[in-house]
């Protein structure tokens, strides 16, 4: 090999290197700024999971303007999306010809799933609030969607100056060695939304909190906790974080307006559920279910209210790639189980949808991406 030979040939391989790690210097700066990062660790709310929980909840409102003030003021959100209702969508949901629905979709800034989707349904039969009046033990749909804050005062100051209350003032607790401020905020329609503020030991990571995160659970009061339990263990893949029973140590205020002379008689059987995670420490923070069954309180059974279009949280939405294999275990198991349809949801694309309730009228609705053709 002569000498100007080896030269070139050295340069070459040079460049060659040179090239090769810039490129992959470029590419990994390229996925750092992407916002579409699976697993960011400042917050659990990256793209939606298939097959790993809800998603999106659904929420049937009387006036779009009032709920967007609510959720914008309040919780700080953004409003992501506008939009109208496939009329595939509301024919699925039973909906007459002359029905059409306006949307606005409500995230939390930073977020990429979790998300608030407001529906102002039109031309429809008369509708109701699922839970109006509703005290928090009596059963029937969704009660609550939880959101996390690091101050709670403040949160619930915003609130109350916009004319609105909550099931009590916010409150102090303990649940198995966290210290808690928390507080339910009654909201336009009939939609309760939870705060839950850690005190101590201090919520890590999170960082994307400006007034209220993303919502991670969805809690609803139901009539036999096991039941509703069972039900999202055998359909959705859910799995046991927590399957306990509490009484307060001593009479007064608590989070769920319960008489302060009660607490301490009245047991409340609750189970949270996640998947794919090991408890319920900052890492399992979204996706959740909870079933709450209060003993020893009765009341109205709001479970035939919760239905498309009245008024409230109506449903959330679970990704699946498994959606024939879901439903047919939702019938094998005798639950309320929908047709399945195709339509378009903004943000979701072309999918398939069916709806499943739960035995106390829950509605989770599975989306399947349809395959581009």
């Amino acid at each position: 090999m002569n000498r100007r030979y080896a030269t070139t040939l050295l340069a070459t391989t040079l460049l060659a290197t040179t090239l090769l790690a810039a490129t992959l210097l470029a590419a990994q700066a390229a996925r750092a700024a992407t916002p579409a990062e699976a697993t960011r660790p400042d917050t659990p709310f990256g793209p939606p999971v298939v097959d790993g929980g809800w998603s999106e909840a659904v929420v049937s409102v009387s006036s779009l303007a009032r709920s967007i003030e609510w959720l914008t003021s309040v919780a700080r959100w953004e409003v992501r999306r506008r939009g109208t209702t496939d009329p595939a969508l509301l024919k699925h949901w039973g909906l007459p010809p002359t029905a059409s629905g306006a949307e606005a979709l409500l995230c939390n800034p930073g977020d990429q799933s979790a998300c608030v989707r407001l529906i102002r349904f039109l031309g429809v039969p008369s509708q109701v609030q699922i839970r109006s009046g509703a005290q928090a033990w009596e059963p029937g749909g969704i009660y609550s969607l939880m959101t996390r804050s690091r101050d709670t005062e403040a949160a619930f100051a915003r609130h109350v100056a916009l004319g609105y209350t909550g099931v009590s003032d916010p409150i102090f607790f303990d649940y198995q060695g966290v210290q808690i401020r928390n507080v339910v905020l009654r909201g336009p329609d009939g939609v309760n939304l939870a705060i839950y503020e850690r005190v101590r030991p201090p919520l890590s990571g999170w960082t994307t909190i400006r007034g209220l995160s993303s919502p991670f659970n969805a809690m609803q009061m139901v009539r036999d906790r096991d039941r509703a339990r069972d039900f999202y263990l055998r359909v959705f893949g859910y799995e046991v974080l927590s399957n306990a029973e509490f009484l307060d140590p001593k009479p007064g205020p608590n989070n769920f307006g319960v008489p302060a002379n009660l607490v301490t008689s009245v047991s409340r059987r609750h189970a949270i559920l996640g998947i794919g995670v090991a408890g319920l420490g900052d890492a399992a923070g979204a996706r959740q279910m909870e079933v709450m069954q209060f003993v020893g309180l009765e009341g109205r059974d709001l479970a035939d209210r919760a239905r498309i279009p009245n008024f409230g949280i109506v449903a959330v939405r679970f990704p699946t790639a498994r959606l024939d294999e879901r439903v047919k275990a939702a019938r094998d198991g005798g639950y309320d189980v929908g047709a399945v349809s195709e339509a378009t949801i903004e943000g979701w694309g072309r999918v398939r949808v069916a709806d499943v309730r739960s035995p106390d009228g829950a509605i989770v609705q599975l989306v399947e991406a349809v395959p581009r053709r």
